[in-house]
């Protein structure tokens, strides 16, 4: 019988039975441990599933027709490096016409052409694929979590409870209506695709940073290998969604709250480091888009597009922020909306509530990048949301709100919440213990209710506006509801709401009222009828001369 050493100060060897009930132990760990993954895994899939599944035959609703219906890079019909590197390169192309094609979020794009590919502008294929990267966002958020509370720095305190912990939080983030942009809007896979990416690439870099390894080659294959995924998905992340450029700022927060010590030495380190990463990206930047992308001009001249400054945007900002988080907070299906009213802030006490809303935001980071070495996991998890809300609450000339900007920074937000419900059904008060642990299941209920609601809303283009008109009266929702009444053969109805848009907002007439509403009709209905409705919605409007003219030589182009 073949012997193995056996690893003991008194020596010896060990028979292979022998050797099975050393190692029974271990064995029987992993394999519980496997099994309550697995059990994690089903019950985020089922309840994901119901969730959003009411919606798989939805509609397809704003941007979609842009990015998808009308974009022919991403109708893709065989697979070839040609039409593939199209998809890559969709960005310049909009409106049926080129004016300087780059590169555009091309992972997300080609996720697209993908879907055409198996079953062309059917939306079905589309949403189950979005809820599937929803599914494994949940997953990877619960990994992460798990593995995090299992640092040597934070063991001590949750390791006992990470799983559960982990679970709570991952199926509240995963569970809330506010993610239902990011979801059931089939463009925004764009940001849920990059939350994935993100929060799989921190997984793999957590996994990769705390894996001990001896001088065998076998463990620190291992161990480059977790770097190595960690990176890959850190560049499916960015090909995603520019807002997954906070990423190296992320790693590099955990590692100095939980992995080193938050010294001033550390903290120089690796800001030298982090400003070397930027550096690169701006290179990077230059070498892919061109200077363009990154000058003063480019950026000042998107506003010209908007009815805000950059000024003002930054000034608004705050208070977007703390709407999205009475949405986080109080997620009642009514209460959400695709577009929002906003008060733009003209000034510092223009409205009262900007200064308030500045001083509230800067306060908290403050605070909690003071009480960091005292409270490191509630400190980032605060800090993580603020900071992957910069690309998209900062000097871009982007609209001011939109709920799927919450899909990454919000990732972390409810690890706190899962804390105190699992210390609270722990408690040693028995009452207190069975309010507790009836308080989960009532939360995860009306979580899920709501965002089955909400996602209803989501079915048609005509309950999507509708729903967004009852919270909202902006030129944006009228419009597109007007447009939804005219597709459904109600043209003097929509007329009269597109009037109102254009009373309403000089920018938006301007931007869209001719490529958007006037324009595309010629393609679709006879010419004279076209010539009434033009007519009458310059009219209506109070168009000023050179939309009259435009109008006039819009009339004659499709009488020709």
């Amino acid at each position: 019988m073949k012997r193995y050493p056996l690893i003991s100060i008194r020596g010896g060897y060990l028979s292979r039975k022998e050797e099975m009930q050393l190692f029974k132990p271990q064995l029987e760990s992993n394999l519980f441990a496997l099994r309550k993954n697995v059990f994690a895994f089903v019950v985020i899939f089922i309840l994901i599933f119901i969730c959003y599944g009411n919606t798989f035959q939805g509609e397809w609703h704003f941007d979609d027709t842009v990015n998808v219906v009308d974009l022919k890079q991403v109708h893709m019909k065989e697979i070839t490096w040609e039409n593939i590197k199209a998809t890559f390169f969709a960005g310049g192309d909009r409106n049926g016409h080129i004016y300087h094609p780059v590169l555009y979020r091309p992972v997300a794009v080609f996720s697209l052409a993908l879907n055409y590919y198996w079953g062309e502008l059917d939306s079905t294929g589309y949403h189950l694929f979005n809820t599937v990267v929803h599914i494994l966002s949940v997953i990877f958020l619960f990994l992460f979590i798990h593995h995090t509370l299992n640092v040597p720095k934070l063991k001590k305190k949750y390791g006992g409870n990470s799983y559960s912990i982990a679970l709570i939080a991952a199926l509240l983030w995963g569970l809330h209506p506010i993610q239902i942009d990011s979801v059931t809007f089939v463009t925004q896979r764009m940001a849920s695709m990059a939350g994935l990416f993100f929060i799989m690439s921190m997984y793999f870099y957590v996994r990769g940073r705390l894996f001990t390894f001896d001088d065998s080659t076998e463990q620190r294959t291992i161990k480059i290998g977790l770097y190595g995924f960690s990176f890959i998905a850190a560049l499916l992340a960015m090909g995603c969604k520019e807002n997954a450029i906070m990423l190296p700022l992320a790693i590099f927060l955990f590692d100095l709250f939980f992995i080193q010590e938050i010294t001033k030495r550390n903290i120089r380190i690796y800001c030298m480091v982090f400003l070397w990463m930027v550096l690169l990206g701006l290179l990077a930047t230059y070498a892919l888009s061109g200077y363009e992308t990154l000058s003063l001009d480019t950026l000042l001249k998107g506003y010209e597009r908007r009815e805000f400054t950059l000024y003002e945007r930054l000034l608004t900002q705050p208070r977007i922020l703390l709407m999205y988080l009475g949405l986080l907070a109080y997620p009642m299906a009514d209460r959400l909306s695709f577009s929002h009213d906003m008060i733009l802030s003209r000034g510092l006490f223009q409205p009262s509530e900007t200064i308030l809303a500045i001083i509230f935001i800067f306060a908290v980071i403050g605070l909690f990048i003071k009480k960091a070495r005292q409270w490191p996991l509630l400190s980032y998890c605060i800090l993580f949301y603020f900071l992957n809300h910069v690309p998209e609450s900062s000097i871009f000339p982007l609209e001011l709100t939109y709920e799927h900007r919450n899909y990454l920074p919000s990732m972390l937000l409810f690890v706190p919440v899962a804390i105190l419900l699992i210390n609270g059904a722990t408690m040693k008060h028995l009452r207190k213990r069975i309010a507790f642990m009836l308080l989960l299941p009532f939360i995860l209920i009306i979580l899920g209710c709501q965002t089955h609601e909400y996602n209803s809303v989501w079915k048609t283009d005509k309950s999507l506006w509708g729903h967004t008109l009852k919270r909202n009266h902006n030129p944006r929702a009228i419009f597109n509801y007007g447009g939804t009444i005219y597709k459904m053969g109600y043209l003097d109805e929509a007329l009269n709401w597109w009037g109102i848009t254009a009373a309403h907002n000089e920018i938006f007439r301007e931007n869209h009222s001719m490529n958007g509403g006037i324009v595309p009709f010629g393609k679709t209905i006879n010419a004279a009828r076209t010539n009434l409705m033009i007519i009458e919605f310059v009219k209506q409007a109070g168009y000023g001369e050179e939309l009259k003219k435009a109008a006039k030589n819009m009339r004659l182009k499709i009488n020709r």
